[in-house]
């Protein structure tokens, strides 16, 4: 059996933005420009692959048809060397929005493939509300892990009262918090022909790739320090929204303090849109 092999230079599988705009999604690109039956390998000499909290999304695609190897050693044949992936964390580099589209969408079909999705499920006048829950495994992971960030989830840049924004408002609002289930699970919960959503600025952002894209609006609860950094991973749904035709709101709100005060701006956006 011949392989072609891709060479991971960084490690990235400890932070979920990073994982999937700076290697998930960018290699999901690569394995849709060739044949189903191809074989991969991922090579990268020092990575405990398995140990990073996201491999377990490789695992997800070889269970669903793609081929892959996860080495730290070339000791298999290997065909070819398809070089470095691109990464898109930053940047999306000249052509990278059209790779990154046809990534996403190679991995809808995988996680949507002989599957029911009732599109109907939720109307799409509604807004989805993506909040940051607790997972105790994630939790324990990123306290005990070497890798930066030691806090997750609501221990991060949570925002008071999102889980009442629904008593304010008079469109219907769908709650999500997914990090209890595998990437397909949540994938799918995103597909259901949802066109608007609220979120708090974070790495599930991503996620907004995998709605309706060409319409529909994306509600952004972020702080003033990130609102005004030009970082560009901290602009990212800045340019994810560009990516998917949604058009971006943006509510600035002090690091861990309440949405409420600021929810007749809230309001209008969502009654409005």
């Amino acid at each position: 059996m011949s392989y072609l092999l891709v060479k991971i230079i960084n490690d990235k599988s400890h932070h979920f933005w990073h994982f999937m705009m700076g290697e998930f999604i960018p290699l999901c690109y690569l394995f849709s420009t060739k044949p189903k039956d191809t074989n991969w390998i991922l090579f990268h000499p020092t990575r405990n692959w398995g140990g990073g909290i996201f491999d377990s999304f490789y695992k997800e695609l070889s269970t669903n048809g793609v081929n892959i190897k996860l080495v730290n050693k070339q000791t298999e044949k290997v065909v070819s060397h398809v070089g470095f992936h691109e990464e898109w964390d930053f940047t999306w580099g000249d052509g990278g929005m059209e790779r990154c589209k046809q990534g996403v969408q190679f991995i809808k079909k995988l996680s949507t493939d002989g599957i029911a999705v009732d599109i109907t499920a939720t109307p799409s006048r509604g807004w989805l509300c993506q909040y940051r829950g607790l997972n105790k495994k994630i939790k324990e992971y990123f306290m005990n892990a070497n890798v930066g960030s030691r806090t997750y989830g609501t221990d991060k840049r949570q925002f008071l009262d999102v889980m009442d924004i629904h008593l304010h408002v008079c469109e219907d609002i769908y709650y999500r918090y997914s990090d209890d289930k595998s990437l397909f699970e949540q994938i799918r919960e995103y597909t259901q022909g949802h066109v608007n959503i609220i979120l708090e600025h974070g790495a599930g952002m991503v996620m907004i790739l995998f709605m309706t894209w060409g319409e529909g609006s994306v509600l952004e609860l972020i702080t003033p320090r990130k609102c005004k950094s030009i970082n560009g991973a901290e602009q990212g749904c800045v340019r994810i929204c560009q990516l998917v035709g949604k058009k971006l709101h943006r509510v600035v709100i002090e690091n861990k303090q309440s949405v409420l005060p600021k929810i007749n701006e809230i309001k209008c956006i969502v009654e409005s849109t």
